[in-house]
C-alpha cells in the first residue's frame, strides 16, 4: 500500500515558491498540491523552466491554461488575492507555504488555519505577536 504524501499549497510562486517547487520535485513524502499566484499558469511554467539563478529545470513543465503539468501530474493554479477555504480544501493541502510576502497578519494567518490548513510556513520574518507557535 502506497503511503499518502503530505500535500502543500504554495501561495506565491516567485523566487522562493519556485525554489520550493524544485526542492519538492525530488521528494518522496511531500508534493505540491496547488499554486496560488496572480500570474497566468503559462508564465509560471516559463519562469520555472528558465530560471536565471537556478538554471533550467531538469524536467518538462507544460500548462493546460489552468494548471502546470509536470511529471504526469496536474497542479492547479489559482489566482486568489487571499486564500479561502475553497482553495485550501480544493487542493486537499495540509500545509500552506506563504511565500507571497503578503497576507501575514495574525488575522490572515488564522483564517488559513480556520480554512483547514494544519500548518502554515511563512517565508519572511513576522512581526512580534503574529506567531505564537
Amino acid at each position: 500500500m502506497e503511503e499518502r504524501r503530505t500535500r502543500i499549497l504554495v501561495n506565491g510562486f516567485g523566487r522562493i515558491g519556485r525554489a520550493l517547487f524544485r526542492l519538492l520535485s525530488t521528494s518522496v513524502s511531500l508534493e505540491i498540491a496547488a499554486i496560488n499566484d496572480p500570474v497566468p499558469a503559462a508564465q509560471l511554467a516559463y519562469l520555472l523552466k528558465y530560471d536565471s539563478v537556478m538554471n533550467r529545470f531538469f524536467s518538462e513543465v507544460t500548462t493546460d491554461g489552468e494548471a502546470l503539468i509536470w511529471g504526469g501530474r496536474r497542479i492547479p493554479v489559482t489566482h486568489a488575492e487571499t486564500l479561502t477555504k475553497a482553495e485550501i480544501r480544493g487542493a486537499d493541502a495540509s500545509i500552506v507555504v506563504n511565500s507571497s510576502g503578503r497576507n501575514n497578519s495574525r488575522a490572515q494567518l488564522q483564517a488559513l488555519l480556520d480554512a483547514g490548513a494544519a500548518r502554515i510556513i511563512v517565508s519572511k520574518p513576522l512581526p512580534a505577536g503574529v506567531c505564537d507557535r
